[in-house]
């Protein structure tokens, strides 16, 4: 399951917030991270690219899963019709 509120500023720059919500449905557990965002469309070489990073934190995981708080990086390369 995953949920994505976010929003875009008129100098194209995003921040998103959401949750990739996994459930193992044997063992019945779950594990949910919340991600927030940030994210900024650039040109490079004539190029867009969707650049960013953000923060996760597990609010609920399993034995054998991630926890607590992490990062990550995004690019994404844009090609508008």
């Amino acid at each position: 399951m995953s949920t994505d509120p976010s929003y875009t500023y008129p100098n194209s720059t995003t921040v998103a917030l959401n949750t990739e919500t996994t459930y193992d449905w044997n063992a019945e557990e779950a594990t949910v991270p919340v991600n927030l965002t940030v994210t900024k469309v650039i040109r490079l070489n004539g190029q867009a690219i969707s650049v960013g990073g953000g923060a996760r934190y597990w609010v609920d995981d399993t034995d054998g899963s991630p926890k607590g708080w992490g990062a990550r990086l995004v690019a994404s390369f844009v090609f508008p019709k």
